[in-house]
């Protein structure tokens, strides 16, 4: 057949795979190198001699509402981190003033970017993840003060400013469309309708009850795979919805469609962009406005402000061209923190931007090895805490995940 490789074509392709690696894996040794002159500016860090551990995503706090303690995952070292995503995670619960670790449970319904979606409530000492248990997705609430344990029968994604609403995603799809994002399961994809999407929220605690807010039609186009809803996040007021509304194509290619839902109009608005533009990540800086990360027409990435009211898009400094994870400041909306992926030594710059002052302010590279890329890489993924003065980022420290505090002056 023509499309057929020679012998010597494989040969090629081996050869420059193997010299492309070699070349990779020798910069990241020079970047590991350069690491042991990187000062140490972290207030406070796990200890990831026994077991590595890590938050989650970075729309999400692991600070309590007081800023006294973090909620983690960890799990026993290991090389073969691959076989660790089939296994379970602890939850845990650190004590910032006595640094105290207390292991309260463990859950399977976890990926490497997301984790459980362990998140606090916004007001008081409740933690919510997600949990298998009876061949069902959950999400557990324990509240810390009381003790007392609550099941939910759905996966959380979000809790709301307030604390009385959920965001309901299905990870079960999630996790065969989006490697690292949703549950692994042993559900074959037949048994798993991967082209209906539906955005649904949890308006009753008591009575676990939930609604579908909006629906998509099943698509039929034959070069899709499936779709999904994703990243869904309150505005801080609660009244908006953003999510992104992903489409997979038989050619590995995403759309991502970035939509936020009115709860007042009850009414769903497609945020208008070209297809040729890829947004990647985003926060909300105020209950009008949203930062995202976007990418045009396969070129440099962009930090993007948009305005909701105004249908209007701003472009920060160009020398933000870098896809990264945006967290505004819960107290200075001026500034916000956002990372990068590794670069050819294997820093990922960790940055705090002014929007007045159109620039960065401070910024800190944090060195991450070669083993860790892929499905199993460790985005720093830096969030504020709620007084606004520290970030906490997931970080890699002696070739094992570790979670570490800074203050920012």
């Amino acid at each position: 057949m023509k499309n057929n490789l020679t012998l010597n074509e494989i040969n090629n392709k081996v050869s420059f795979f193997w010299l492309k690696n070699t070349i990779r894996q020798s910069f990241r040794l020079l970047g590991r190198i350069l690491e042991f002159f990187n000062r140490d500016i972290f207030i406070f860090k796990t200890n990831n001699e026994l077991n590595s551990f890590f938050f989650g995503y970075h729309d999400k706090k692991p600070f309590n509402f007081q800023d006294t303690k973090i909620a983690v995952h960890s799990y026993k070292n290991t090389k073969k981190l691959l076989k660790q995503s089939n296994k379970e995670v602890l939850i845990n619960l650190i004590d910032l003033k006595s640094k105290k670790i207390l292991n309260l449970d463990k859950t399977s319904a976890w990926s490497w970017q997301l984790g459980s979606n362990l998140q606090w409530h916004p007001k008081k000492n409740i933690i919510f993840f997600n949990k298998k248990e009876n061949r069902n997705y959950i999400t557990k609430q324990i509240d810390l003060r009381s003790r007392k344990i609550k099941k939910l029968n759905f996966s959380i994604y979000n809790v709301s400013p307030d604390g009385k609403y959920f965001l309901i995603a299905d990870f079960t799809k999630i996790g065969k469309l989006r490697k690292g994002y949703g549950f692994k399961t042993g559900q074959s994809q037949k048994s798993v309708n991967l082209r209906k999407s539906k955005l649904e929220i949890m308006i009753n605690k008591k009575k676990n009850k939930k609604i579908t807010l909006f629906k998509f039609n099943e698509t039929k186009q034959k070069l899709v795979i499936g779709c999904y809803i994703n990243h869904q996040t309150f505005s801080p007021n609660g009244d908006k919805i953003a999510y992104f509304y992903t489409v997979l194509k038989k050619n590995n290619q995403r759309q991502i469609l970035f939509y936020h839902y009115c709860l007042k109009k009850k009414k769903n608005y497609l945020i208008n962009l070209s297809k040729s533009k890829l947004i990647s990540h985003y926060c909300w800086k105020n209950n009008e406005e949203i930062l995202f990360t976007m990418k045009e027409d396969n070129k440099c990435y962009s930090y993007i402000l948009y305005n909701i009211k105004l249908n209007k898009f701003k472009t920060l400094n160009s020398e933000l061209n870098k896809d990264g994870h945006p967290m505004f400041n819960p107290k200075y909306k001026d500034l916000f923190v956002s990372d990068t992926y590794p670069n050819l030594l294997g820093f990922q710059k960790l940055f705090v931007y002014s929007i007045t002052k159109k620039k960065i302010i401070w910024k800190k590279y944090i060195y991450s090895p070669y083993k860790y890329r892929g499905v199993i890489r460790c985005d720093l993924h830096p969030r504020w805490s709620n007084d606004g003065k520290k970030i906490l980022i997931d970080y890699i420290s002696g070739m094992h995940r570790n979670v570490g505090i800074m203050t920012i002056n």
